[in-house]
């Protein structure tokens, strides 16, 4: 777009923008003008409303105010809100948002196994080269041989992976000293719902009670989130579960999280508050969303490696003959199948599922695959190299008559090899393996094909032939080239 065009329509649009702009300095001069009362709320309609929240009459579900011009008591649902004052009124309530969400991380270690799994802790003893890694977890100390460890990584982990809940109370104590105001009860209260001390919180929380000088706002959020801890106490074991499939999700064991969340839906769906409180199908589509990325992209990292190991397993069978070992590269049942079968043992998923993660994979990799000294036996390939040799032999055609019988007759008696001759007495294990990746990575349909290149074979030059003299009559002997066949 021109400059001149920018400014055309910007003229354009001038007059629309004065008349908003005058319409809300009208509404600003009307507002200003009331005398300031209760909350102004504001809805997505553009409508605002004047008064004061009734916190004991409002829920998760809906917001009730008295209206500041006549009184009278209003309900809205919170989806009628906007965003911004549904957010900022639900927190000075205590709805709707987690109390327990903020996760305290501390100092800890990734300890790699040998064995390729990890273990997530602390180790006490980091600068001990000699003697077994002391890792410190929640549950207690655990020592590792310190052959049977890869690597140990310094990071940052989840306080209650390494400490016990009192453990953590007992130093956030340390740090904060004894709580005196009903504000230093809330904060002591909120820590103890994230560590899951929910009878501790509980005591903080009416002790906040106790402080007459804590604003009314400031009571009705203690009083709502009292209401919260009764229902967390109720479900005291529910919620120890939760944090344990949190604890499996972080760890990567998808499955076995998925597995609590369905037993914890089913064994409390009498129980809605208890569900709406514990969050479990938000869980269950966060770990769902964890569990897709993680898979999807372990399978697309995995998959090329574990092609070319199958491959290469396969080429050592001396029993397989060419035909079988083209047919079993390119039907689905063969080579596909042992792909997706091994990666789906590997990673502890169906092999269905690894042939969809692999099929939605985000990143492209070019991967070059040529059939090497085997191109001559693939019929295609064949086709395309004969056309390309077709100009190198031209030139050769204007040679003397003599040469070119010699040479006809030499290679009318050496024979080309056969596609099997090849397959059992010429080509070796590489060989093989160039051929059957190329095979697949053309005849299979798992992968896309971007382009295909052809070149010269580098034995004879497109020739088809190689040529040397005889030491005696110093004739030109001409011999098929035993790379491309042809």
């Amino acid at each position: 777009m021109t400059f001149g065009t920018l400014r055309q329509r910007r003229k354009k649009d001038e007059p629309g923008m004065k008349i908003r702009i005058t319409i809300l300095a009208v509404v600003l001069v009307v507002a200003t003008g009331l005398p300031a009362a209760g909350e102004q709320i504001r809805l997505k309609t553009g409508d605002f409303l004047q008064g004061d929240v009734i916190g004991e009459r409002s829920s998760d579900d809906v917001l009730t105010i008295r209206l500041y011009r006549t009184g009278g008591i209003f309900t809205l649902r919170w989806d009628q809100l906007t965003i911004e004052d549904e957010a900022r009124i639900k927190e000075s309530l205590g709805l709707g948002a987690d109390i327990d969400e903020d996760v305290e991380m501390v100092d800890g270690h990734i300890v790699l196994l040998k064995d390729g799994s990890h273990v997530i802790g602390r180790v006490e003893n980091p600068d001990d080269t000699t003697g077994p890694v002391r890792l410190k977890l929640a549950t207690g100390t655990r020592d590792y041989p310190r052959d049977f460890v890869a690597k140990i990584t310094p990071t940052k982990v989840q306080a209650q992976a390494v400490d016990t809940p009192e453990d953590i109370y007992e130093r956030f104590l340390e740090e904060e000293g004894e709580p005196e105001t009903g504000d230093d009860h809330i904060r002591f209260a909120e820590k103890c719902m994230g560590i899951g001390l929910y009878d501790k919180a509980k005591t903080h929380y009416e002790a906040a009670l106790e402080d007459e000088e804590l604003p009314d706002e400031r009571v009705q959020l203690v009083k709502n989130r009292l209401t919260k801890v009764a229902i967390y106490v109720q479900a005291k074991d529910a919620t120890d579960r939760v944090k344990q499939i949190k604890r499996l999700r972080f760890q990567k064991k998808f499955d076995e999280a998925l597995a609590e969340v369905d037993k914890l839906l089913e064994e409390y769906a009498e129980n809605p508050k208890i569900l709406e409180l514990l969050k479990l199908e938000r869980l269950k589509r966060q770990v769902t969303a964890d569990r897709e990325k993680y898979f999807r992209k372990e399978v697309h990292r995995r998959f090329f490696r574990t092609f070319d190991r199958i491959v290469r397993d396969k080429v050592r069978d001396k029993e397989v003959g060419m035909k079988d070992a083209q047919l079993w590269a390119q039907t689905p049942k063969g080579l596909t199948q042992e792909i997706f079968d091994r990666l789906a043992e590997d990673l502890g998923i169906e092999a269905a599922e690894a042939m969809d993660f692999f099929a939605e994979r985000t990143s492209r990799q070019v991967h070059r695959y040529n059939y090497g000294t085997g191109t001559f036996i693939h019929p295609d390939m064949m086709a395309r190299a004969r056309k390309m040799m077709a100009a190198a032999r031209g030139a050769r055609r204007a040679a003397g008559r003599n040469a070119r019988n010699r040479g006809a007759a030499q290679r009318q008696q050496e024979k080309p090899k056969s596609p099997d001759e090849w397959w059992n007495d010429v080509a070796g294990s590489k060989d093989k393996e160039r051929f059957l990746r190329a095979h697949f990575a053309e005849a299979a349909g798992v992968l896309t094909v971007l382009r295909f290149e052809l070149q010269a074979c580098r034995n004879c030059g497109g020739k088809g032939v190689t040529v040397t003299q005889d030491a005696n009559s110093a004739e030109e002997v001409r011999h098929i080239c035993t790379q491309c066949n042809l």
